[in-house]
């Protein structure tokens, strides 16, 4: 009787364990899927604030991809219009020297043909002159010969031939001794050197004592 009791004893140890075994699998397994349920909304919640994120940026980026091909676009289109404008203000101020270039080419060729023609008449005035005094017309000569130095200043043949031939249309006249003798001494003191000079002041200078 004892040894039955003894195994009804140990059955009962062994009962109560494997219940308390199959409870603590049965908690077990109710934490675990509990966790598991829990880290699964987490995981999705996660995954939904991830798939936010992703389809914010990817707003963003299209949105910021919009606006960056917007401002490209305006940049190129301002660029395109100041290229423009430059391109209308340099041909303008090109075309404003070219007009002012030709203006002034014409008008040096003009000025270039006046003198020309300038020169040309006043070497005719010359050639008039000296046929004049060679002639022995010396009051003629000597206007067309002052004519000349008017244009001819530091010609010191055509300054010499206009004093001369003021003296030899009058060599009485002694009104004019004082500018031919300063006239004439200041062609002496240039280096323009003739015997007609030094003749006609000697002259002078025996008709004046001095």
């Amino acid at each position: 009787m004892k040894t039955g009791n003894n195994n009804s004893i140990g059955f009962k140890i062994i009962s109560l364990t494997l219940t308390c075994l199959c409870i603590a699998l049965i908690s077990l397994s109710i934490f675990t899927a509990y966790k598991i349920r829990d880290e699964t909304m987490l995981l999705e919640k996660k995954l939904d604030v991830l798939d936010g994120k992703l389809e914010k940026l990817s707003s963003d980026t299209e949105s910021g991809f919009s606006q960056q091909t917007d401002f490209l676009n305006r940049s190129f289109a301002n660029e395109s219009a100041l290229y423009g404008r430059m391109n209308s203000q340099i041909g303008g101020k090109i075309n404003s020297l070219n007009e002012t270039y030709t203006g002034l080419l014409q008008e040096q060729q003009k000025q270039h043909i006046s003198t020309a023609e300038k020169d040309a008449e006043i070497t005719d005035e010359q050639k008039t002159a000296e046929k004049l005094f060679a002639q022995g017309r010396y009051g003629e000569a000597a206007e067309k010969f002052n004519s000349v130095l008017v244009y001819q200043k530091n010609n010191q043949t055509v300054r010499f031939y206009a004093v001369y031939s003021e003296f030899l249309a009058n060599p009485m006249d002694s009104t004019q001794y004082g500018r031919i003798v300063r006239e004439f001494n200041e062609l002496k003191q240039a280096g323009y050197q003739r015997k007609e000079i030094d003749t006609t002041l000697e002259y002078i200078k025996n008709e004046t004592g001095e």
